[in-house]
């Protein structure tokens, strides 16, 4: 996994800024009036990969005009990541020749 965490992120045309932070109250936030994602920079780097991937969910949610639970968001965010880390075969086929 790489050790450069990004500062920002391209969804859908939009460029998603990304703020590693100290959080009191969560461990990562996404405001969609500023098109920031926020995440708390004391979470270990695996705990930071899963809680954007969270936030990314959300992005899609807004940039889509869906509504769904967090329960919902949590499962789907969750379960793409968990997909990415067993599946390494699938991710460099989906996603290793893709042109800059």
């Amino acid at each position: 996994m790489g050790d450069v965490r990004p500062n920002s992120i391209k969804v859908l045309g939009q460029v998603i800024r990304v703020n590693y932070c100290q959080l009191p109250d969560c461990q990562g936030e996404y405001d969609p009036c500023e098109q920031l994602i926020k995440v708390d920079d004391t979470l270990c780097p695996n705990l930071q990969r899963l809680v954007i991937w969270h936030e990314l969910t959300h992005v899609i949610e807004d940039l889509f005009s869906i509504e769904l639970s967090e329960t919902d968001v949590c499962a789907i965010s969750t379960g793409f990541v968990q997909i990415m880390l067993e599946n390494k075969e699938l991710v460099d086929w989906s996603f290793g020749s893709v042109v800059k």
